[in-house]
């Protein structure tokens, strides 16, 4: 499953990255993402699945599209099956970074062009 809750970045375009708009976004996105998780445990599949919650990129002011680090620098949260639990990631991760390690945990190699590492410090197994 797949999931691009947009709120907060189409806040963070009209009234900037780090503002008190953009922070109630924020909230109401991980409200939305608390459902998810619930409806996963109900259906009794929250243990055996991979949630990887990332940003798509970060941010400065209300602007992004350059491959500088404010904008490449992303917040990622892992929990599932094989992932170091209480884990914070001592390395720097980027938006590169995402797609690579979800397709590592789907069994999956990177394209012979993908950008990006796998984030190897997450899984325990």
């Amino acid at each position: 499953m797949f999931l691009h809750l947009d709120q907060v970045d189409i806040v963070g375009h009209q009234t900037f990255w780090g503002s008190n708009e953009y922070y109630d976004a924020a909230e109401a996105v991980d409200k939305h993402i608390g459902l998810v998780l619930a409806a996963l445990k109900k259906a009794k599949i929250f243990e055996q699945t991979l949630v990887m919650l990332a940003a798509d990129h970060g941010g400065y002011g209300n602007d992004h599209g350059d491959f500088s680090m404010s904008n490449m620098l992303v917040p990622v949260v892992f929990s599932g099956p094989c992932v170091r639990q209480n884990h914070t990631i001592a390395t720097t991760i980027n938006s590169l970074d995402v797609a690579p390690t979800a397709l590592q945990s789907l069994g999956l190699s990177a394209g012979k062009y993908m950008r990006g590492d796998i984030i190897k410090e997450i899984f325990n197994c």
